[in-house]
Parts: structure tokens; sequence; C-alpha cells
């Protein structure tokens, strides 16, 4: 076969080609267009996480479909809020506020454990008067902390099924708050008490001090910082 009758050959197979496609041509990219009625354009793409784009032929903005859940879309891309119910936000704060104290709850079991322990050791008969009041002070403050940060799910219990989550979960919070201020004092009495015994007072009101800065500053001021630049930004 001469070269001139492939490239004929090869030329009728092209308008075969053409002719079954309209004078179309293929490779789109790998998507799909379908026109409808209204003129406008959808087109799908299979990597673009799950949302489906609609361009318009009159103004070619596009417009994005967000999925279920996705919350309310501002001009730079951060959601204003899930989209939930009330009784489902209450639900998930709920949940929220439950892990926050069974992480606060452990820490305070250790420091009463440890406290409770202390007056049948030997040496707490050497304890000065005022290391005795500390220590008396401490496990008054480690009780009211296991008090108040239990408090949240014996309101639960005995408000079970009357439609008050909204009221537990704000009462609950209020109730933490203040059992986490009872769980700072502890931790910085404790390292008070023990320096006082181990080494001096001096050095235990250095380790005291250092303690209650730590707290202050990943307890209070760090989440004050965040939400001041929230505040701002918004």
């Amino acid at each position: 076969m001469t070269d001139d009758e492939q490239a004929r050959r090869g030329h009728r197979r092209d308008e075969r080609v053409r002719a079954a496609t309209g004078g179309r041509p293929s490779g789109d990219g790998g998507r799909t267009t379908d026109r409808s009625a209204d003129g406008r354009r959808r087109t799908d793409r299979s990597a673009d996480g799950g949302r489906t784009t609609d361009d318009s032929a009159n103004d070619g903005r596009t417009t994005a479909v967000a999925r279920p859940g996705d919350g309310e879309q501002v001009a730079d891309g951060e959601s204003k809020g899930r989209r939930e119910t009330p009784e489902e936000r209450s639900d998930r704060n709920w949940n929220e506020l439950l892990q926050e104290l069974r992480v606060t709850q452990t820490g305070v079991q250790l420091l009463t454990g440890f406290l409770l322990t202390l007056p049948f050791q030997s040496r707490f008969a050497d304890l000065a008067p005022d290391q005795v009041g500390i220590y008396l002070v401490l496990v008054v403050l480690a009780a009211a902390a296991t008090v108040l940060l239990t408090a949240p799910v014996t309101m639960h219990r005995l408000l079970f099924q009357r439609r008050l989550k909204a009221e537990i979960v704000r009462t609950g919070h209020r109730v933490a708050m203040v059992g986490l201020g009872c769980l700072a004092l502890v931790v910085t009495g404790t390292v008070l008490l023990i320096f006082d015994v181990v080494v001096s007072r001096e050095g235990a009101l250095y380790a005291a001090g250092g303690i209650l800065f730590l707290l202050v500053v990943g307890w209070i001021v760090v989440p004050f910082v965040f939400a001041r630049r929230r505040s701002d930004a918004g």
C-alpha cells in the first residue's frame, strides 16, 4: 500500500468520526456539560469535594451549592455557624461539656486522693500549725472542686426528660467555671505545701507563684486573647 492510499484511508476515517460525533470535538477534560432550557450550564467535577457549580451564560457568575451542615458561607470562605436546631445545639454543647468535665475530674481525683492520704503518713505529725492550716484549706477546696465538677451530671440526672437541656448546659457551664477556680487553687496550694515541707517557705512561695502564673496565662489570658481577636475580626 502506497503512502497516498494510506493518507486517503486516514482522511476517510477522520470524516466518519466527525460525522458520528456531529462535527464536535471530543476531549472535554473529563467534564460533563448539560444545557438546560433557561440557558444555564451545569458543570460537574468528580474531584470537587461533592460541590456543584452553576455557570450563568449571562453574567458569568459562579454559585456554590453548599452541602447540608456547611453553615452559611461568607465572602472569605469562613462559616458563620452550624446549621442546627436549638435542640441539636444543646446536645452538642452538653457532649462537649461532659468531655471537658472528664478531663478535669481526673486531676481533681488525683489531688484529692493525695491530700486524703497525708494524715496517715508518719511525718504528718511534724507539720507546723500553719502548714496544717494550709492542708485543711486544700482539703476543703478539693472537696468543693469535686462537688462542683460533678454537679452538672447530677442536675442532668435529676432533670431527665424535663426538656431543660439548654438550662442545664448554661448552669453546668457556670458551675464548672467555679469548679475550675477551686481546682486552680488546689494545684497552687499543693505545690506550696510540698515545697514548704521539703525545701523552705521562700522556695514554696516562688514555686507556688510560678504555678499560679502558668494557670493564669494558660486558663485566662490565652482564651481572652483569642476571644478579643475574634471580636475585633468580626
